[in-house]
């Protein structure tokens, strides 16, 4: 699947949303952007907390309590 994109001005370009819903790509995604050769490869990144139930915990935490947690552990910086 090929797909044209223009680039604007500031070097941007959007995902044609087919591709988007493919890789589970949302709003809130990261992506790593590389080159190997002469192309440009774009990965999804994917935030080890939404992996939420594929690690065995005993105690069960929301994503919201455990950026809280690791905020504290940081001293207050915010991860945002």
């Amino acid at each position: 699947m090929n797909y044209t994109v223009s680039i604007t001005s500031q070097g941007q370009f959007t995902i044609p949303a087919p591709i988007r819903h493919r890789l589970g790509l949302s709003k809130k995604s990261r992506a790593v952007v590389s080159v190997k050769g002469d192309k440009m490869h774009v990965s999804p990144v994917v935030d080890f907390l939404e992996l939420g139930g594929s690690l065995s915990t005993r105690k069960k935490a929301s994503i919201a309590a455990v950026h809280d947690a690791f905020e504290e552990h940081l001293g207050g910086r915010s991860v945002k």
